[in-house]
């Protein structure tokens, strides 16, 4: 079944499908794609236009979420990339909103980031492993540039344009849930 026959097989079904709790289980139980990213952008609208809707629990569904979009070591292919801005954006709205969504966030980062067990974080690096342009400028040789150390694997440059929303999103959430805690910054530096 293609993608978008997944999704309108889903949506025949008839029934309520586009409240949040009715989004977020569509979010878990979804296989395909294209059902996630659009039950993803339908918790993304609920989160800026009904906030107070959205169960304790939706941050957590979108972290699983979008963990289980991971390239299992691999860069993260391009439409799970674009799959991805959704679930970030909406996660970014929550983490700016409700604070224990950012504690829950702060809370699982730090507990991967001494772990070594990588799920959330191991999907960030994949997400983020984009090629660098490492060209010289302004009369430097290129031996003067030294290259951004990436511990994710690289991605072509095509691959590169995919998800670029999800890109901005990741750097979002993870800016909102790490800013002023040291502790947690250096151990993911350290990932």
């Amino acid at each position: 079944m293609a993608p978008a026959d997944s999704l309108l097989a889903h949506l025949a079904q008839g029934h309520q499908t586009d409240g949040p709790v009715a989004l977020l289980h569509t979010l878990e139980t979804a296989e395909d794609l294209a059902t996630v990213c659009w039950a993803a952008a339908g918790i993304e609208h609920h989160v800026f236009t009904n906030p107070e809707a959205l169960p304790p629990d939706a941050a957590g569904v979108l972290t699983e979420s979008f963990a289980k979009l991971r390239g299992r070591g691999k860069p993260m292919p391009g439409a799970c990339r674009e799959v991805a801005s959704p679930i970030l954006g909406a996660l970014a709205g929550l983490v700016r909103m409700r604070k224990e969504d950012q504690c829950l966030l702060r809370d699982r980062l730090f507990d991967e980031a001494f772990s070594g067990d990588l799920k959330w974080l191991q999907a960030w690096l994949e997400l983020m492993a984009v090629p660098a342009d490492f060209r010289p400028s302004h009369g430097r040789k290129s031996t003067d540039v030294k290259p951004l150390e990436v511990k994710a694997p690289q991605v072509s440059a095509e691959e590169a344009c995919l998800g670029s929303g999800a890109f901005a999103h990741a750097c979002q959430v993870l800016e909102l849930v790490v800013r002023g805690d040291e502790e947690l910054t250096s151990a993911l530096h350290r990932r």
